[in-house]
């Protein structure tokens, strides 16, 4: 049995994949926190009670997802879309932790996703009795960020990675709490996290949280996000051949200064990068290939007399 995983040596771990993280969320962001007061609109608001009843409604139509008891007592930030005109304007600037929230808005699953493996395969490497899992749960908001097109509002999931040890003891990585107001900033014990971020049981009857996805995500996120997931995991490989004790240099983590720790993930950061922008222009390709595919199939429908498209085989 491997010999306990030093606690900074798991924070070092969670750093890593948070900086892993921001190199796709940063390019792929839509919505910068820095754009937010010049180009689009948004308002603070409060849920409706008739919004709050749909999202009760809905609720009880997903057993899976619970039912919650109280819903939406907290601060909502709705963007609402780009400004239509300069008279729109804002009477406050937004609060820095909403600012900041708005960098992973809507993003726990593609991170979660993106990272999964890449955590398990580090954390096993130094204890081969832990266990690295995706874990949804129920979350207790400081505020939401809420786009247009998710309103009516529904039941707030989010995801996280679950480490599970070799000596019993759990910790959570949560990639994009901030989005709620809640730190991002390190690795949590269990009891901590479930203690502070996660719903209380007087909050939601049913499951509080689960192992394993929410629903709705697609085979095409999949595909796109596992090519995120495999330039993390190749640049990983990689960078740790570099080193003379391979995978032994993270047990000697916690011996390390901090401007040392820095240097040495910021090594596999630049080579992930390198990576992920491979993976950016292989899906430019393959989007711009669509575009094209689909303009000539539109451009051979047109061209077809009266009920002509009737039999033709939609393969081709």
């Amino acid at each position: 049995m491997s010999a306990p995983i030093p606690e900074s040596t798991l924070q070092a771990v969670g750093k890593l994949a948070r900086l892993l993280w921001r190199l796709v969320r940063d390019e792929d962001d839509p919505i910068t926190a820095e754009r937010l007061d010049e180009d689009f609109v948004w308002q603070t608001t409060m849920v409706t009670e008739r919004e709050r009843e749909e999202a009760l409604c809905a609720a009880r139509e997903e057993e899976d997802y619970g039912n919650p008891l109280q819903a939406y007592d907290h601060p909502v930030y709705l963007v609402a879309g780009p400004r239509q005109s300069e008279e729109q304007q804002h009477a406050e600037p937004l609060p820095k932790a909403v600012r900041r929230g708005l960098k992973d808005g809507l993003r726990c699953e593609k991170a979660t996703f993106c990272l999964l493996v890449l955590v398990f395969r580090v954390v096993t490497s130094l204890d081969s009795s832990a266990n690295v899992e995706w874990l949804t749960v129920y979350p207790r908001p400081n505020f939401a960020i809420i786009h247009e097109r998710n309103r009516p509002f529904q039941n707030i999931v989010h995801s996280v990675i679950r480490i599970t040890l070799g000596t019993g003891k759990i910790f959570i990585l949560d990639l994009t709490g901030a989005q709620y107001g809640h730190s991002s900033a390190r690795v949590y014990a269990w009891e901590k996290y479930k203690k502070d971020f996660v719903a209380k049981p007087n909050e939601r009857t049913g499951p509080r949280w689960w192992v394993g996805p929410p629903t709705g995500i697609t085979h095409g996120l999949i595909s796109k996000w596992g090519r995120y997931s495999g330039a993390f995991r190749l640049a990983y490989s990689e960078w740790i051949q570099g080193f003379a004790n391979g995978a032994d240099w993270w047990r000697q983590v916690s011996s390390l200064s901090e401007a040392t720790l820095e240097q040495h993930l910021q090594r596999c950061v630049d080579l992930a990068r390198d990576r992920v922008k491979v993976v950016q222009r292989e899906l430019a390709k393959a989007d711009a290939a669509e575009r094209s595919r689909r303009a000539s199939e539109a451009e051979r429908g047109a061209e077809l007399p009266g009920d002509a498209n009737e039999g033709v085989d939609e393969r081709f």
